[in-house]
């Protein structure tokens, strides 16, 4: 029996397969809404001073991006940014972000 846990591992518990079952059942739209609000996010920052370049497939100046049209339809969540100043620009930049609190009703 260990053998197997250990080569398997544990079996999900009732309420553990409900919550896969359910969070699976909103992965579609959890990662549709993810790629939009990316998109909209890298456009906004596209023009923003102090950035030297900003990375998303959605992107028109992106290398790949009518390869990510086709590969991916719902878009990415993943954006990078390249920060003017080297490391020093990138920590500055860091550090001076501040998380959102979104009031849930």
């Amino acid at each position: 029996m260990a053998a197997n846990v250990a080569s398997l591992g544990c079996p999900l518990s009732p309420d553990g397969a409900a919550m896969l079952e359910r969070g699976l059942a909103t992965l579609d739209v959890r990662l549709t809404r993810q790629a939009q609000s990316a998109a909209d996010v890298a456009g906004e920052l596209y023009d923003l001073p102090g950035l030297t370049s900003v990375i998303h497939p959605s992107l028109p100046d992106h290398p790949d991006h009518h390869l990510a049209q086709e590969l991916l339809p719902r878009g990415s969540s993943l954006i990078g940014l390249v920060v003017e100043g080297g490391s020093r620009g990138a920590v500055d930049f860091a550090s001076a972000l501040a998380l959102v609190s979104v009031p849930r009703h």
